[in-house]
């Protein structure tokens, strides 16, 4: 095993030999990882190959691996050095493992794709022939996730794909040639603005093509971007994809072959909404031995971020930990001022990952009980997710949600820390409960995505949302509508609940009708709370199938709105599965090709196919050109303090000025603040300004804040609220010509 973290995830395959009692993971020999992103939507052909090394065949394997909670798996295919090969096609699950069990018997070579969680696969592998090669390839689409900016969308690529699991054993050594690259990963992205940036916050090594901004026809740019290793993975693969008009409201609509009509509807709200006068803010810190290392400092780093941000007025809070056990830092949530903020941040630097094992859904209903039932709550939770009754702590956040009292609503954000977390609990929970979730490696900043939780638990929300598809009353309505196979028009999710402004939201339609014609715009519904209607449109723009050569033949649009369909129907009968949402969910599986709830990929040995070529073989590969220069800058102060040398160090000096601000939005003049903004411009405003110490502190420090945190609005934002107003409010303190010298100095 490669680590630790292998044993608590494994991914690959998995066998026990026939003269061995213990199940023992095949090495795996190479990873080749296609990626096609168009727009907001990505395509990837994972070809993973093991080295069978047994000199016995297998009866019995089983293939697990990881893919990201939104992504549809719509294609399996498996090949053996000696021309053996099976294709998975989707059936419905019963049926789908009956064939398996019947070509089991056979002896013939054979695969079953069956859904565990939303995020992880298991493949039941039939015999596997001894001393060969065997290679995997997986097919899955997914819509991409948020990543910093609004127009910055963001890839991950779990480690577990890209990890070596299994050892050889000895004697096997040398047996077969060791590929030149373990692993290579290639990017063609896709966007109809010009792309502005392609960047890995995970591997620094990352070559995006000196192509330049090519355009492809008249509407869309593409780039490409690799990475290639003859090491194998060691932290998931993150690439972050800035270009123009990603943040722009779009739908596009695509006809499948059937004549159906599949769209895409996608919208970053950038309207402001009224901010919440008064709430309880609870944060849950997952500090189970799986957060051990660099995760819980990560969890510690956010805390006292988010900490900061809160407002001086109308704020309680609490801290809950978990992990075997849940216990708080009060009884109840206590009023936010300078006593409480010290005490909170003193217990936050004391944390450690020592709470045993992740009883999450255990903690939320501890912290759902203590929750005030008389004011609006913003529950954080930081975790890696790694837990397992998935469906039962969803559910339970659903219940909460549900019948939390008329303006005492319930909210709940999460922020998934670290490798291998389950993007199906994180995603699962803050969906259940219209709040936001967001994803980061510990090798990421995590600054900008504790603007967006921040910006988005702060801000009321617009509820009630409809989309009006252009589709008549009649369609939806219509008699058909129960019908599975037959039923005219579907919506995923069905139900809009809130929209976020600053915070991308994505829904899709399916439409099946011989008289539906395409519509020019969609048109969204929305309520503030105060019970005022917003409205607004989004012109249609019609797409042919993605065109990355490595996708399916099934468009794009539609899979992707497939999927998102039986997800909100899955959502919908966790209590009780009635047999019209299973009818619905078999049906679309099987129709566009998907493993679901209620189907599997069963795949069955196909005779005859030409042999694959085996490593020792001659591979051509496209040979990465040099790396541009390094990401890192260094800047230093007016003393010789230096604020950046790498990113991760240019952060740390942010966190250690946001924890030195108190409640109330001011900073003190000591020499922590000294080292960061510099001793010289400190003194010297002092001197020459008579200024208050503690209001000139203020100042530099939100003017440094101002200089280093210009791509993080949001936070910015709300640290700098509670600091103008502090200064606004001492006497005699002009704010406009104090900053103006504050700048100076820091230039």
């Amino acid at each position: 095993m490669h680590s630790s973290t292998a044993l608590q995830n494994p991914c690959g395959i998995i066998q026990t030999p026939p003269d061995e009692s213990t199940a023992v993971y095949l090495p795996l020999e190479q990873l080749q990882a296609q990626i096609g992103i168009v727009d907001i939507a990505a395509t990837v052909t994972l070809t993973q190959t093991y080295w069978q090394c047994s000199p016995l065949a297998t009866c019995h394997a089983k293939y697990v691996f990881p893919v990201p909670a939104r992504a549809a798996v719509c294609g399996f295919k498996m090949h053996t050095e000696d021309g053996r090969s099976i294709t998975a096609v989707a059936k419905e699950k019963e049926e789908a493992r009956r064939e398996h069990e019947q070509a089991i018997q056979q002896g013939r070579m054979t695969g079953l794709v069956e859904h565990v969680t939303d995020d992880v696969f298991t493949i039941s592998l039939g015999s596997l022939p001894s001393l060969q090669m065997i290679t995997i390839r997986l097919t899955y689409v997914l819509d991409l996730m948020d990543d910093d900016l609004p127009d910055q969308v963001r890839f991950q690529l779990p480690l577990c794909v890209g990890m070596r699991y299994g050892t050889l054993p000895p004697g096997m050594q040398g047996a077969k040639t060791i590929p030149p690259e373990r692993i290579s990963i290639s990017a063609e992205v896709y966007m109809k603005g010009a792309i502005e940036s392609i960047t890995s916050p995970s591997h620094s090594t990352l070559n995006v093509l000196l192509d330049g901004n090519v355009r492809v026809g008249t509407t869309v740019h593409t780039r490409t971007a690799e990475y290639h290793s003859s090491q194998f993975l060691s932290q998931d693969f993150i690439l972050s994809v800035r270009a123009e008009g990603l943040d722009a409201p779009r739908c596009f609509a695509q006809r499948g072959p059937d004549g159906s009509v599949a769209m895409q509807l996608t919208v970053v709200p950038k309207f402001k909404l009224p901010i919440v006068s008064s709430q309880e803010y609870i944060f849950i810190v997952d500090r189970s031995g799986s957060m051990e290392g660099d995760r819980i400092e990560t969890a510690k780093r956010a805390l006292v971020m988010l900490l900061r941000c809160l407002p001086s007025q109308g704020t309680s809070f609490n801290i809950f930990s978990f992990g075997s056990h849940c216990d708080s830092l009060w009884q109840e949530s206590m009023e936010y001022d300078a006593s409480t903020l010290e005490t909170a941040t003193r217990h936050i630097d004391d944390m450690e990952a020592n709470y045993g094992g992740t009883s999450i859904r255990s903690a939320l209903n501890t912290v759902f009980v203590s929750r005030s039932s008389s004011s609006p709550t913003a529950v954080f939770v930081l975790t890696d997710g790694e837990a397992y009754d998935i469906d039962a702590t969803i559910n339970a956040v659903t219940q909460a949600v549900a019948n939390a009292k008329k303006g005492a609503d319930l909210r709940v954000f999460t922020l998934g820390i670290g490798e291998t977390t389950s993007t199906a609990m994180c995603e699962g929970i803050a969906r259940a409960s219209h709040g936001v979730c967001l994803m980061a490696a510990t090798s990421e900043t995590i600054i900008g995505k504790c603007s967006k939780l921040v910006k988005a638990s702060r801000a009321e929300i617009l509820k009630d949302v409809s989309i009006d598809w252009g589709i008549s009353e009649q369609l939806v309505d219509s008699k058909d509508k129960d019908d599975a196979q037959n039923t005219p028009f579907r919506q995923g999710p069905s139900k809009l609940s809130s929209l976020y402004a600053g915070n991308r939201f994505a829904v899709f339609a399916i439409v099946k009708h011989e008289r539906f014609e395409m519509p020019r715009e969609v048109v969204i519904c929305a309520h503030r709370t105060s019970g005022e209607e917003f409205r607004f449109t989004v012109a249609v723009e019609e797409r042919s199938s993605t065109t990355d050569r490595s996708a399916p033949q099934r468009p794009l649009i539609h899979t992707l709105a497939a999927r998102r369909i039986i997800t909100d129907l899955e959502d919908g009968s966790q209590c009780s599965v009635l047999l019209d949402t299973k009818a619905a969910i078999v049906h679309l599986g099987e129709q566009y090709q998907l493993a679901s709830q209620y189907t599997s990929f069963v795949a069955v040995e196909e005779r005859g196919q030409q042999p694959l070529l085996s490593p020792g073989d001659k591979h051509v590969i496209v040979s990465p050109q040099a790396a541009g220069s390094s990401n890192g800058t260094a800047t230093t102060t007016t003393d010789g303090v230096v604020l950046q040398g790498t990113p991760r160090s240019a952060e740390d000096q942010l966190v250690q000025l946001v924890r030195l601000q108190s409640f109330d939005g001011s900073f003190p003049a000591n020499i922590m603040l000294a080292q960061i903004v510099g001793k010289k411009a400190l003194d010297e405003g002092r001197r020459k300004l008579g200024v208050d110490a503690v209001v000139w502190a203020t100042v530099l420090a939100v003017a440094y804040l101002q200089k280093y945190m210009v791509k993080q609005p949001e936070l910015l934002e709300g640290l700098l609220e509670k600091a103008t107003e502090f200064v606004k409010q001492r006497p005699g303190a002009d704010m406009a010509v104090l900053f103006a010298k504050a700048q100076a100095l820091l230039a």
